[in-house]
């Protein structure tokens, strides 16, 4: 089996300083081994989030392995998440290169947060008399200062606002994603109590 040298996908946090690309030759050799790397497939931020890509590395006679630093930079600028090949371009004697993982994927995950909440409503409590099963809770939605947010709403809509009686709160929760996928959340509870005694002559009174 003659040695061939490849390399692993990798993924890193923006904000981890620092990305470690393992270079490995299966069997290892007892010379050392220059390896030649290239960077493809950047995207449209090409090159913003990191920074120099070692053009070669070497690998110790005997050892098997090395890795490949590349500096990751943490900026404010709110993206999607990074993502671009490294590629195995030469290997010196007496390995190859493994054609099947001569290619690594690396994904720079951002840290940006989500789209601003500038209102939540907070927990919601409405009472019954005991006479009905279900009441109607009214409440205004969320919102955000983000353009282009499409909201998710998990459990009752506001358009749907029937409550069961008794039963417990129910969790209500606004997911706002922006157009980078950053996702921020609202959350409250909804809960329907039934009234009793002089709770509900008190209710009619003010009704």
């Amino acid at each position: 089996m003659s040695a061939c040298a490849r390399i692993a996908d990798t993924t890193v946090e923006e904000d981890d300083g620092t990305l470690s690309l393992f270079v490995t030759i299966n069997p290892s050799v007892s010379v050392d081994v220059n390896v030649g790397l290239r960077v493809t497939g950047l995207s449209e931020n090409e090159g913003s989030d990191f920074g120099e890509v070692p053009s070669s590395v070497s690998i110790p006679g005997g050892s098997g392995f090395t890795t490949a630093k590349i500096p990751i930079i943490n900026d404010a600028e709110k993206e999607s998440d990074e993502k671009f090949l490294v590629e195995i371009v030469s290997v010196s004697f007496p390995a190859t290169r493994c054609e099947e993982s001569s290619t690594a994927t690396i994904v720079i995950l951002k840290n940006d947060e989500g789209p601003m909440i500038v209102f939540c409503p907070v927990d919601i409590v409405v009472f019954a008399v005991p006479s009905r099963d279900r009441d109607y809770v009214r409440w205004e939605p969320d919102r955000s200062t983000a353009e282009e947010v499409s909201i998710k709403v998990d459990g009752p809509q506001e358009s749907e606002t029937v409550i069961i009686v008794g039963v417990g709160p129910t969790q209500v929760s606004y997911e706002a994603m922006d157009e980078f996928g950053r996702i921020s959340t609202c959350q409250f509870k909804v809960s329907a109590i039934e009234i009793t005694g002089n709770q509900v002559k008190k209710y009619f009174k003010y009704w």
